[in-house]
């Protein structure tokens, strides 16, 4: 091939390749931004044609200009989600007028009106940034979480997802689920037909279904949209709800912040489930079970300390031009929690327990899965202190936190370690005897 048939086959090649990068940048702002829309109106509520509207990121300084159409509207697309937005407007024969403290969502047609005044008035309106109830703009069905809310409302166990079950239509399925994280179920939905994605990118699981990647700092989040009904071609992929999360940007002011999230023993006054635990551990103490005399002694508290800490820090690189945000979390957590039948408590494994569980050689596929501090993206056991006790099955059928079959020998007036004692025995191999055959009259042995 000629160097001018390569070159003119390159130049090909390296056109496809930008405009296939270019569209993927146009599909991904579509799902990452927000768009703000509106109409511009006289004194006497007329259309007005022709006004400039430039509308500005407060937090940015970022700006965008466009000009009403015939009928007194305009749209600004691709807006980074944020609650501090300024529209301007100014048109020949009107005095200016300034509209504050407007949010953009993400993913949604935002609206904002303005209704000039004539000449010689000026004036400054500040608005909410509340989202109508009615939604004219959209059919979509969303609800869009922002920064602050995120801190403050609770998320059990720290996933950010659960904040998703605070949204109406929008429910957890349980064990029924049958995917990774919390569980989403929107109007009905199977929890399989979720679509995630952070930051305009897909954050699908695709071996179970759910978010691949779980987000537990809220400092990192920029706003989190669930839409459950009516999403744009944009979206597709799947059928069920739409959950977007896109990442705080900086800001042309320095901001930081440092947290704590705490959940342990000091804090935790103990519950039913407990207490009732503690009373099923004494009960088998006193019936001959020794090795349970450490769990009776904690009276159904479990000794642990979990921690969650971090901070982060955003400012300007360039006012106006570039930024930075940084953040950082770590979770800590030491002690044990007992795996038993009387109440529902996690197992929560340290170091020794998984040791000794793994040296006791009955459990070889759990030892791998116990000792393998990859999974699930974290360790699988604490750095605490603590032992594995293995003890009988036990039941409590009539809830009176003793077990059906250690009372059942105490009401025989059988010890619970004597009984134990004579299963092993029956459990044992017993020697076997060689037999003599009868001797025969008059016939050889």
């Amino acid at each position: 091939m000629s160097k001018c048939g390569s070159a003119g086959l390159f130049a090909r090649f390296l056109a496809v390749l930008v405009g296939l990068l270019f569209t993927a940048g146009l599909a991904a702002g579509q799902t990452t931004t927000g768009n703000l829309q509106g109409v511009v109106q006289d004194p006497n509520k007329a259309n007005v044609a022709g006004a400039t509207v430039k509308v500005t990121n407060v937090d940015t300084g970022i700006s965008k200009e466009t000009t009403t159409n015939d009928e007194g509207f305009y749209r600004v697309t691709n807006l980074i989600p944020g609650d501090h937005y300024r529209v301007e407007v100014t048109a020949a024969g009107f005095a200016p007028r300034t509209v504050e403290n407007i949010a953009v969502h993400l993913a949604t047609e935002n609206t904002a009106d303005v209704q000039l005044a004539l000449q010689g008035a000026t004036g400054t309106v500040e608005i909410t940034a509340e989202q109508p109830l009615i939604q004219s703009t959209q059919n979509q069905l969303s609800q869009a979480y922002t920064p602050r809310q995120l801190q403050q409302l609770p998320i059990n166990g720290g996933l950010l997802d659960n904040i998703a079950l605070l949204t109406p239509g929008v429910v957890t399925p349980g064990d029924a689920d049958f995917t990774n994280g919390v569980g989403i179920s929107a109007n009905g939905n199977r929890g399989r037909s979720n679509n995630f994605q952070i930051d305009g990118q897909d954050n699908n699981d695709n071996s179970v279904a759910g978010p691949s990647t779980f987000i537990s700092n809220t400092e990192a989040v920029g706003e989190y949209q669930i839409i459950t009904n009516n999403f744009s071609a944009e979206f597709g992929r799947n059928s069920g709800a739409q959950i977007n999360i896109i990442t705080k940007p900086g800001t042309n002011e320095f901001h930081g912040s440092l947290f704590e999230y705490y959940l342990g023993q000091r804090l935790r006054a103990r519950d039913n489930l407990d207490k009732k635990a503690g009373a099923a551990y004494n009960f088998l103490v006193s019936k001959g079970f020794t090795q349970y005399a450490g769990l009776a002694k904690r009276q159904g508290e479990d000794p642990f300390d979990r921690h969650r800490f971090g901070g982060a820090i955003g400012g300007p690189l360039r006012r106006n031009k570039a930024f930075f945000f940084v953040t950082y979390q770590r979770d800590r957590q030491t002690g044990e929690q007992a795996d038993n039948n009387f109440t529902s408590d996690s197992l929560v494994l340290t170091r020794e327990s998984v040791n000794a569980i793994c040296a006791n050689g009955n459990f070889p596929i759990g030892c791998g899965i116990l000792s393998n501090t990859g999974a699930g993206g974290g360790q699988v056991f604490a750095q605490g202190v603590g032992t594995a006790i293995v003890g009988p099955p036990l039941l409590d059928t009539n809830g009176d936190g003793a077990a059906d079959n250690a009372a059942t020998l105490a009401s025989l007036g059988v010890s619970a370690a004597e009984q134990a004692q004579e299963e092993e025995r029956e459990d044992a191999p017993q020697p076997v005897r060689a037999r003599r055959a009868p001797a025969r009259a008059g016939g050889r042995r």
